[in-house]
């Protein structure tokens, strides 16, 4: 094994002569190379280019791929694996956030889930409104976060994971089992806000008695389990419901405030 310096037509090289391979993922490669131009990859040997006997790239085309949307280039540690070990590597099953913050933190299993789908959320959120990372529409869950920017999310909601997380699963189980349309992420991320009366508003719409449910509440029911609908434009509906008793329908390019005073797009 050996380090090197891979530069954007090196890639394009071993790429062509690579043995096949499964279809490429746009948004791994898009966040490979965000971590490129923000100087935050990290060359590591036990993350190497892996080639087999015959030379041709076996392991790694994620990666070159984003060296060559970066267009620099980026230090890589390159191996040279047998067949058997090659076979193993792709038994290897990944870790999730979930099954990295159980490892690092100590969380229980139920909990790590818990707190890694709420952190996603308001950390997605952390950096559409208060980091102002892109002013174009962000998707919650459009890119993948590291266990400390989940910790830093919590900190900046300025609330426990494991308690708010386990009052939102309670809160989930008070609706009916055949239309549970609000997630558990999504209750923490209201119970998150710390906003006034948000619980009691919260219970109203899992119990199906918040004034917005009854005049309109097929239109509200519908908009609110539907599953093609973003998760921020469902945040958004609550938000709005909150705020507002007379305002029931969201259409795309609609902006709504949220409980903290900022803002979330509707896609």
């Amino acid at each position: 094994m050996k380090k090197i310096r891979v530069t954007p037509e090196m890639a394009h090289a071993w790429l062509a002569g690579q043995a096949n391979n499964r279809k490429p993922s746009d948004r791994t490669i898009a966040k490979y190379a965000l971590a490129m131009k923000q100087g935050t990859w990290l060359a590591d040997p036990r993350m190497a280019l892996s080639f087999d006997e015959n030379g041709r790239l076996a392991d790694g085309q994620h990666r070159l791929f984003a060296v060559i949307e970066h267009g620099a280039p980026v230090d890589f540690y390159v191996a040279t694996v047998s067949s058997n070990v090659l076979d193993l590597m792709h038994e290897c099953k990944a870790r999730n956030l979930a099954d990295r913050l159980m490892m690092g933190d100590g969380f229980e299993a139920a909990d790590a889930r818990a707190i890694a789908a709420l952190g996603v959320v308001l950390a997605t959120r952390f950096e559409m409104n208060r980091l102002l990372c892109s002013p174009q529409r962000v998707h919650i869950a459009h890119r993948t976060f590291r266990p400390d920017e989940i910790a830093a999310a919590f900190t900046w909601a300025k609330c426990d994971p494991i308690e708010v997380t386990r009052q939102a699963r309670s809160l989930y189980a008070m609706q009916p089992s055949k239309f549970r349309l609000i997630s558990a992420s999504l209750i923490g991320y209201l119970l998150a806000q710390n906003a006034p009366r948000v619980k009691e508003f919260i219970q109203q719409i899992v119990a199906d008695e918040h004034p917005n449910r009854c005049p309109s509440a097929i239109v509200f029911r519908r908009q609110l389990g539907n599953t093609n609908y973003s998760p921020s434009h469902r945040l958004a509906l609550l938000s709005r419901a909150y705020n507002s008793q007379d305002a029931k329908i969201l259409r795309a390019g609609d902006e709504v405030e949220d409980l903290d005073g900022g803002c979330f797009p509707i896609l």
